[in-house]
């Protein structure tokens, strides 16, 4: 649930407040400023609100850090604290120095990329690279597969599913049933991407942008232009960002 800290200065804070079985309470900020804390199950709303006030200094210190770095070494992604992001969720990047066995891997915020050496740039590169096509492959191609199931009513022709990088565009479908989905697309919210897989489901049936399209994409994804105009922001904000994607 969200909590609103009036009395936080300069302005009042809001947090994301959860409860659970835990001795102590807990406050994290998270690279994208977030607050979150977490309280034993017994305590009141007051309680928090005072810890949290109480801890104000370091919120606004850690809060600082990460604004600090968004506006200074956004652009850089081979450097720890770069940005990043996944599924429409922000995360920080973390370089560790260890056995390059080790596989990128997501732990809370961060994405942690194993490398024997952490100034080699062109690795840290190729290794969020890879850790993002695994990721783009596996995902996209599951709700591909679980949208064509759930729109079986459409009656597709038989398909065929590329994943592959596109300068201009989220998605294409030829004549001859290929469907081809950008990568990127794992860097926005699933609900966006769901949308873009539908609209190239609904070119199966009709080629181009006639009424017909429009009518078959509005019967089968209904408020889909809101869900257009917030993937044309999601995509101008990412155009000032570095691709994780080794070309």
């Amino acid at each position: 649930m969200k909590l609103i800290v009036k009395d936080f200065k300069p302005h009042a804070l809001e947090v994301e407040y959860l409860k659970s079985k835990r001795k102590t309470l807990a406050i994290s900020v998270y690279p994208d400023q977030s607050v979150e804390v977490i309280s034993p199950l017994e305590s009141s709303k007051q309680e928090v609100v005072d810890k949290v006030l109480k801890r104000r200094r370091w919120i606004l210190k850690q809060q600082r850090y990460f604004r600090d770095l968004q506006s200074h070494e956004q652009h850089n992604l081979t450097i720890t604290g770069a940005e990043l992001h996944y599924l429409g969720r922000q995360y920080r990047l973390r370089i560790i120095t260890c056995d390059q066995t080790r596989k990128a891997a997501l732990h809370g915020r961060y994405l942690d990329v194993p490398v024997e050496n952490s100034d080699d740039q062109d690795m840290v590169k190729k290794r969020i690279s890879a850790w993002y096509r695994e990721r783009a492959k596996n995902y996209l191609t599951k709700q591909f597969e679980r949208l064509s199931i759930k729109h079986a009513q459409l009656k597709l022709p038989e398909t065929i599913l590329r994943i592959s990088l596109m300068k201009t565009r989220w998605g294409s479908c030829t004549a001859n049933g290929t469907v081809t989905l950008n990568p990127l697309l794992v860097l926005v919210p699933s609900n966006l991407i769901e949308y873009v897989i539908v609209h190239e489901l609904c070119h199966l049936k009709h080629p181009n942008h006639s009424k017909a399209f429009y009518s078959l994409l509005t019967k089968t994804y209904p408020g889909w232009k809101k869900q257009k105009d917030a993937l044309d922001a999601f995509g101008a904000k990412l155009k000032s960002l570095p691709s994780p994607f080794v070309v």
